[in-house]
């Protein structure tokens, strides 16, 4: 019972409802209901306990991780920290476990969020050194916390092309004014009963799918796309209401010509975003969809109407992006990525240096791996040895190991690129036995989530929870979207 009220976001007040109660009485006549207090104390307490421990388990298995964190405030107006661990399994698997959704009662300063972040990794008995990679937003505060620590950090990708986007819209006033009017034209069906059922009648009248209008949300750009890609769609419906009643915020001809080539330059953006948003998604993504934007904007004709607004997104882009081009965990990740490789660098310089990295790295795992199995030869010195006679014997073993790594390298990238839907794990996983220094690398780097949509996802949960509940208290918010995520995962394994 606690499990259903926990994973179906159910209110503890459940067992006092009639119909559940005469339900339960059919189904199992014999089964005492516990109280609603029994339930909201010792039933979560102990159903968390028993979800942490199987969890905590799986974290001992693993020694590496990448961290993400963000914020939400709740109705209530009650501030929670998300605090998300992200890595590969041992199985060639993305795994992802809900840490925390930790209250976060005092300001969203840097040294509370710190605070509040080492008392969750110290509860889980993950030591800072096991952290690959902090995953954030752009935030002051959150940049200053990955300084504090001492954690490499990166700022999450959809959140930098949200921005973009963001600034493309408003840039030109003609994009501006289309999108303000569209706004206006949502929220009169939305506000007015008479207009929503008059318009539902053209619709039927004419043909056209009976599709309400959406509106946009300012924390999410593509909403602004998916409002005109449907004002679009119901472009003859809207003109024939407007013919009717002239209720002043129609577009004209042109702006609706504008609005399709609006649409036009929106459309990759999207598809970038679903692309990042997935469960599987790694960071190697990150790169190629940079690049593929950049070479769908360029493509772009030449339009009055659209040029301020195509310039902007390329320079906004250039500002925001350039920073994961020149940050070698992208280039690192995108280089393991058999479906990627070194084909969409954005310069030919920078694939030559990420792949004379990755050769120290995998000369670096050869070294360790010949120092384990290798027992250490007394040097016997011969008195008649020269001085470049030494010289060979300590240089050949290096210049071999070197050799070795740019070779299984070179081998790697003269393989054919797997397909775009498929997942780079299983090729590494297939590949393990002939490249065993890259399939290590490849656990490590291709773990990362490009954004933190895990983290927005769980407070979507918690949201859940919330919602006509605001006497819940933030501990027992915790709990129960940690019990709601996770607790999936847990019965898969079983």
């Amino acid at each position: 019972l606690m499990e259903r009220i926990a994973m179906d976001m159910q209110p503890f007040s459940i067992v006092k409802d009639e119909g559940f109660r005469r339900f339960c009485a059919l189904a199992v006549p014999r089964y005492n209901l516990p109280s609603q207090r029994h339930l909201s104390e010792k039933g979560l307490e102990d159903l968390h306990e028993k979800v942490h421990l199987r969890m905590y388990k799986e974290v001992e298995k693993t020694d590496q991780f990448v961290i993400s964190l963000d914020i939400w405030t709740s109705k209530a107006t009650d501030s929670y920290l998300g605090v998300i661990a992200h890595w590969v399994t041992e199985d060639y698997v993305h795994q992802q476990l809900v840490l925390a959704v930790t209250s976060l009662t005092s300001n969203h300063t840097a040294a509370n969020i710190q605070c509040l972040l080492l008392g969750v990794l110290e509860k889980w008995n993950i030591n800072c050194v096991k952290i690959q990679l902090l995953l954030r937003d752009g935030g002051s505060n959150m940049v200053k916390v990955a300084a504090d620590t001492k954690l490499s950090d990166t700022t999450c990708f959809l959140h930098s092309l949200h921005l973009v986007v963001k600034e493309g819209l408003l840039s030109q006033q003609a994009v501006s004014d289309i999108v303000s009017t569209s706004k206006r034209i949502v929220s009169h069906f939305k506000h007015s009963p008479i207009a929503k059922n008059r318009f539902k009648d053209i619709q039927a009248e004419i043909g056209l799918v009976q599709h309400f209008l959406l509106q946009e949300e300012p924390t999410r750009w593509n909403t602004c796309l998916y409002m005109l890609e449907r004002l679009g769609e119901q472009r003859q419906a809207i003109m024939l209401y407007s013919s009717e009643q002239d209720f002043g915020h129609n577009l004209t001809a042109h702006q609706w010509q504008l609005l399709e080539k609006i649409i036009q330059i929106l459309q990759p953006f999207e598809e970038a975003t679903c692309l990042c948003s997935a469960d599987s998604a790694s960071i190697s993504l990150v790169m190629p969809t940079i690049k593929m934007l950049t070479m769908s904007l360029n493509s772009i004709e030449n339009d009055s109407g659209i040029k301020t607004m195509t310039e902007t997104l390329l320079h906004e882009m250039d500002l925001c992006f350039s920073y994961y081009a020149k940050n070698p965990i992208y280039s690192m990740t995108t280089l393991l990525d058999p479906r990627f490789k070194n084909k969409f660098f954005p310069s030919d310089a920078l694939a030559k240096k990420a792949i004379s990295d990755l050769a120290e790295l995998v000369d670096e795992i050869i070294k360790k791996r010949c120092n384990r199995e290798s027992p250490k030869r007394k040097i016997i010195r011969k008195d008649t040895e020269t001085v470049s006679g030494m010289h060979m014997r300590y240089a050949l073993p290096l210049q071999v190991k070197l050799d070795v790594a740019e070779e299984t390298i070179q081998r790697y990238l003269a393989e054919p690129l797997m397909k775009r839907d498929e997942c780079p794990l299983s090729f590494w996983k297939t590949n393990n036995t002939c490249c065993p220094e890259l399939t290590k690398l490849a656990q490590k780097y291709l773990a990362p989530p490009p954004g933190t949509v895990a983290t927005e996802w769980i407070f979507k949960v918690s949201s859940g929870l919330t919602e006509n509940r605001y006497r819940l208290l933030p501990e027992k918010v915790d709990k129960l979207t940690f019990i709601c995520v996770n607790a999936p995962q847990l019965y898969l394994q079983l």
